[in-house]
């Protein structure tokens, strides 16, 4: 029963991970100031929250935490880190941490997303 819904959780994860690549060019949204970036952020940000929760409940389902190590772990958390760093030293932190609004590609929220995206869908 256990392999079942692991398997099912699997399948989910990976048809979420080719929608989420299907809509993110495709999804627009007029009722944001930014009407492309914005709603893609949003978009992004969702999916990595239901991808987390798939991968905590997989994690709970089989009473076991597996993480995958490859070679980029270290340089995204050192990137990672200089991001945290730089935002103390900028001009404007808000500008830092949410980047440059209605715009917010460039910011230590994004990057933060990203990264997390990647250890999420490397694991």
């Amino acid at each position: 029963m256990i392999t079942k819904i692991n398997l099912w959780l699997g399948l989910i994860f990976k048809f979420g991970v080719l929608t989420l690549a299907f809509l993110t060019p495709l999804f627009f949204w007029s009722y944001t100031t930014e009407f492309y970036e914005t709603p893609k952020f949003v978009l992004l940000m969702f999916a990595v929250s239901l991808f987390i929760l798939l991968w905590v409940t997989k994690w709970v389902i089989s009473g076991k935490i597996s993480l995958t190590v490859s070679k980029l772990d270290i340089p995204f958390l050192l990137l990672l880190f200089a991001f945290i760093i730089s935002m103390f030293f900028a001009a404007s932190r808000p500008v830092a941490i949410f980047g440059n609004l209605p715009r917010i590609h460039g910011g230590l929220a994004s990057y933060v997303l990203y990264i997390v995206f990647y250890f999420v869908l490397a694991a």
